[in-house]
């Protein structure tokens, strides 16, 4: 979650070398050079920190746009997804996935599959949880 702190104290710092800026620009006394010098170290800083913080949050943000990438492909995968046969099939997907890893762990694990016997009948198994299915 964006830090509120962090944004306030962004527009602390910002506020203050405006501050520091406008002080340094409007004076009608004339500063000594070590003042000058002393202003320009302070706006520095707080220049600096403000571009520290700036940087966090641009992570802090890149992070959050990968995360609801991430989150809008699992909605999407759930809506191609499909429950039969005590398996899992994905939208234009022959090969299903195995219930049991995708319920647990929601992970889509694909079956395995061979024809065994006269009786035409697949067999599915599960190389993950070794899990078997018959259709």
């Amino acid at each position: 979650m964006l830090d509120t702190a962090k944004i306030s104290a962004i527009f602390s710092s910002v506020k203050t070398a405006s501050e520091i800026a406008k002080l340094i620009k409007n004076s009608t006394v004339p500063l000594k050079e070590e003042e000058i010098k002393l202003q320009m170290e302070e706006l520095i800083s707080m220049l600096a920190n403000t571009e520290i913080e700036l940087s966090e949050i641009h992570v802090m943000q890149k992070e959050k746009e990968a995360k609801i990438l991430e989150l809008e492909k699992i909605l999407s995968e759930k809506d191609k997804l499909t429950f039969k046969e005590d398996m899992y099939w994905m939208e234009n997907d022959n090969i299903p996935f195995c219930k049991d890893c995708y319920e647990s762990n929601s992970k889509y694990n694909h079956l395995d599959s061979k024809q065994e016997g006269t009786d035409n009948l697949v067999r599915y198994y599960c190389n993950i949880c070794d899990n078997n299915y018959c259709i």
